[in-house]
């Protein structure tokens, strides 16, 4: 058996932490929207342009369900759209009908399920820009 060194052991070490950080999911990425009053979610994967026009160069792609803050609406060019509203986002313009506005409303947590009758449980709503649900008592 081959011993490892002090190297050896700070490498492996680093690289497992690493992995443990990019696979845990990254919560202070959506605390950002705590100060925006507006925001949009992409309904699918998107192009953020220099300017509101579909022929204008891409900045970046954003992928579905990403959340940007929407600072203001503003009338740009999207041939064969009768919708020709742009919405100015960070770094760019996004094309209104790629964008679903939403809010950031954090509720208090509930601790107990209400029980009615012989029920526990109770309907909820979303009031958050984005969610990661995980069913941690399976029927």
């Amino acid at each position: 058996m081959k011993k490892s060194s002090r190297r050896d052991f700070l490498k492996f070490t680093g690289l497992g932490l690493g992995g443990i950080a990019a696979l845990s999911p990254s919560f202070d990425r959506y605390s950002q929207f705590l100060s925006q009053e507006k925001l949009g979610r992409t309904t699918s994967p998107v192009n953020l342009r220099q300017k509101p026009d579909l022929s204008s160069e891409v900045v970046t792609s954003l992928p579905q369900d990403e959340v940007v803050p929407w600072y203001r609406e503003v009338v740009g060019s999207h041939p064969y759209r009768i919708n020709q509203r742009w919405v100015e986002t960070e770094g760019g313009y996004i094309w209104c009908g790629n964008l679903q506005p939403v809010q950031n409303i954090p509720n208090t947590p509930v601790n107990r399920l209400p029980v009615i009758g012989d029920i526990e449980g109770m309907w909820v709503e979303v009031t958050i820009p984005w969610v990661d649900i995980t069913l941690d008592n399976p029927p």
